[in-house]
């Protein structure tokens, strides 16, 4: 159950950390609030004495599995942009502020939580350019999957799956937009190669006919 204090509704995860042999393992609990923003949409996780964690649709999710996406820390840079193609953004790894940080590891950029996830290979990212070590990973993937309960669990879990669905048919819209384009320029070259070529032929039988 939730608990309140100076007004605000806290609620409890746990980490449990392996112990050396013959020694108890140990049992941390952090306290977190949230807020639910519709327009992103997700929801906002603040952990005292851990950082940030929003939790929503993952926009760019397959449509016969939808994601969801952990961001840990503020205004993470969006991993992939669409430009002619997919590409993958070199800034992924950059920390965003209150970023959470666990065994003195910031965390940075984000997971893609599908269904079938297999949280053994668990790997999100650090701040920097390589991936949290194994034992850390596996103790934020204790904490992020309770929030994942808490996120499906709240009333709002239903609106939020309709708004990530909306942005995606969104984007993909704007993805097909694009396609369109790009067909009817190369349509356009095509037509006009094919009229230059033709007037080429013409030419070259009216030469071969004097």
């Amino acid at each position: 159950m939730p608990e309140h204090s100076d007004g605000i509704a806290w609620t409890t995860v746990t980490l449990t950390k392996g112990a050396a042999p013959g020694r108890k393992p140990k049992t941390r609990r952090y306290r977190f609030h949230h807020t639910v923003d519709m327009d992103r949409p997700g929801a906002r996780y603040a952990i005292a004495g851990l950082g940030v964690i929003w939790i929503g649709p993952y926009e760019l999710a397959r449509e016969d599995e939808p994601a969801l996406q952990v961001q840990y820390g503020e205004n993470v840079t969006r991993e992939w942009e669409m430009t002619h193609s997919y590409s993958w953004d070199s800034s992924r790894t950059v920390a965003g502020p209150h970023a959470p940080a666990l065994n003195g590891i910031a965390f940075a950029s984000t997971s893609i939580i599908y269904p079938s996830t297999h949280w053994e290979h668990f790997s999100p990212w650090r701040e920097g350019r390589s991936q949290v070590p194994e034992t850390t990973a596996q103790q934020m993937g204790q904490i992020v999957r309770q929030l994942l309960d808490h996120y499906r669990s709240l009333p709002e879990a239903a609106e939020l799956d309709k708004q990530g669905a909306r942005r995606r048919a969104h984007r993909r819209a704007r993805e097909a937009e694009h396609d369109a384009t790009s067909l009817a320029k190369q349509e356009a070259q095509l037509a006009r190669q094919r009229a230059e070529a033709e007037q080429r032929a013409a030419e070259q039988r009216a030469l071969a006919e004097q």
